[in-house]
């Protein structure tokens, strides 16, 4: 008989307060980026990619900075969230625990999520851009 190993994840104990966060989340779309790799660069890029999904930056979304080595758990902290984007970051560092694949859109019971890799590496590989500007049409304008 197969042994079933326990697993406990521990639910980091952090207010809305404590989080690095800008927008008033309008049309319930979650952007995860860490606050180490989001310089000037990356805000333009950015802002070009929530433009051509035809949301705006201040209105539309929650952008969500995290600090080095910081986990949340984003369903207790923005509970009322319709898409989440991971860029740059682990689903593991928002309380999200599954197996995922890069570039590929994961669909939960009242959520979609996409996981991409940091704008700044983005930036740097055209192929990679191109990849999630793909993922970003099938989520948003289609």
């Amino acid at each position: 008989m197969e042994e079933i190993e326990d697993q406990v994840f521990r639910i980091p104990e952090i207010s809305i307060n404590d989080l690095d966060i800008a927008g008033f989340g309008n049309k319930k779309l979650v952007v995860v980026v860490h606050k180490t790799e989001y310089g000037s660069n990356e805000v333009t890029t950015l802002q070009g990619m929530i433009n051509a999904i035809k949301y705006d930056m201040t209105s539309d979304i929650f952008l969500v900075q995290l600090k080095e080595r910081q986990n949340i758990s984003i369903n207790n902290l923005l509970s009322d969230y319709k898409d989440i984007i991971l860029l740059g970051v682990e689903p593991s560092e928002v309380g999200i625990f599954v197996d995922f694949a890069p570039y590929e859109i994961m669909l939960f019971e009242q959520s979609r999520m996409l996981v991409s890799d940091s704008i700044s590496e983005i930036n740097l590989t055209r192929p990679k851009k191109v990849l999630l500007w793909n993922k970003l049409q099938e989520m948003f304008l289609t």
